[in-house]
């Protein structure tokens, strides 16, 4: 389920025209740690996806509302 969160998270930078350098910049996360993320090398704690979501001005619970969602298509 993470990855999905990830990839929706990914989507929603792109579709906003948000750099990852300046969403490193704006949610505080190092450019690497996003780079380990996005690249499916790590997996992310609970903090980063708040971090992220927050400095995408989006709600982590309608992330994973709309990945649930996905689910069970």
């Amino acid at each position: 389920m993470s990855d999905r969160v990830v990839d929706l998270i990914d989507r929603k930078m792109k579709n906003a025209k948000i750099s990852r350098y300046k969403l490193a910049q704006d949610s505080g996360v190092t450019q690497s740690s996003l780079s380990y993320l996005f690249d499916k090398k790590r997996r992310p704690t609970i903090a980063y996806l708040f971090r992220l979501t927050n400095a995408l001005n989006i709600h982590l619970a309608d992330i994973i509302a709309q990945v649930e969602k996905d689910t069970q298509k």
